[in-house]
């Protein structure tokens, strides 16, 4: 079975061309990050853009093609926070469907149930949290023991708190009261507080975000090096220094890596993992490139396999 699992994100989408090894090893036969920041304006406005709306027509027609290459015959695609905000979602899905990539928007909890799959044996039997930061919101999902036992989202996307504090801003004249505010979104969550009297083994990071994170401290993107990077609280006063406080185009020429619709998000995600590093007592994360769209492989394949039986 070639397959693709597309994840739909808001910021970002996510095409994984993937077959399985009879042994049910998953095989990675293409993969490609677009970004088409799909979340904009949709805090305010509460509707896709037609700005998006076609950002996300040219992702469609590039997926196409690779769906084409690799003879995929399967597709599925998930879709997160600003489809799920948004009141023309409809419309989003019917220019899905004029490329053949069916759309399923997922509730919060079928948000985390996919994203802890995709990272389900970096755990055993660890006690852990999960941190997914998108662009609409950010997931916290509870592992204890090796098994999601809860999570947590809050409306708190890196597009969303730019869009809100830092618009028209810079970084460093806003940052302050982008910190309460994330502080403050963070503290009134009264199950988070139910999640800070746990222990936990690791606190694993997932999504665009740290795995942008740590290439600015590596200095380039290399997904073997950034795959299981320790990133430790000391490590946040160099990623300010080093880029959050830089002007755009100076981030854009000193990190040519970091695309402009990641770069000018990016310092909000950065605030988000040390505060929610700092709310936790914990140290460190461990860093993952997997996310949804390998839950959403491991998903198609269970199905697959259950109607070969």
């Amino acid at each position: 079975m070639k397959a693709a699992a597309i994840d739909l994100g808001s910021n970002s989408f996510i095409c994984l061309i993937f077959e399985f090894k009879d042994n049910g090893q998953l095989i990675t036969l293409d993969h490609k990050i677009i970004l088409t920041r799909l979340s904009e304006g949709v805090d305010q406005t509460k509707e896709i853009s037609k700005q998006a709306m076609d950002r996300s027509k040219k992702a469609f027609q590039e997926f196409k093609k690779m769906f084409e290459k690799h003879g995929v015959t399967q597709i599925k695609a998930v879709a997160t926070s600003a489809a799920r905000d948004s009141k023309n979602q409809k419309e989003f899905i019917e220019l899905a469907n004029q490329f053949k990539i069916p759309i399923q928007i997922l509730s919060g909890d079928q948000e985390a149930k996919l994203t802890y799959a995709g990272v389900e044996s970096l755990f055993e039997t660890q006690n852990g949290l999960i941190i997914d930061i998108g662009g609409g919101s950010t997931e916290y999902i509870q592992v204890v023991r090796g098994e999601m036992v809860d999570r947590v989202s809050l409306d708190m996307g890196v597009v969303r708190f730019t869009e809100r504090y830092l618009k028209d801003l810079s970084f460093k004249n806003g940052q302050s009261e982008l910190r309460i505010a994330i502080k403050n979104e963070i503290e009134k969550n009264l199950k988070i507080k139910e999640f800070k009297k746990s222990k936990y083994d690791v606190f694993l990071a997932v999504s665009g975000t740290p795995t942008t994170a740590a290439s600015v401290l590596l200095d380039r993107f290399e997904p073997k090096e950034v795959d299981g990077f320790k990133m430790h609280k000391t490590d946040f006063q160099t990623l300010y220094k080093k880029y959050c406080d830089l002007e755009l185009d100076q981030r854009l020429v000193q990190f040519p890596f970091v695309e402009e619709k990641r770069a000018d998000v990016l310092p909000t995600g950065i605030l988000i993992l040390e505060e929610s590093l700092s709310f936790f007592n914990l140290d460190s994360y461990q860093i993952s490139t997997r996310g949804i769209r390998h839950g959403l492989a491991f998903s198609m394949y269970n199905d697959f396999i259950s109607t070969c039986d």
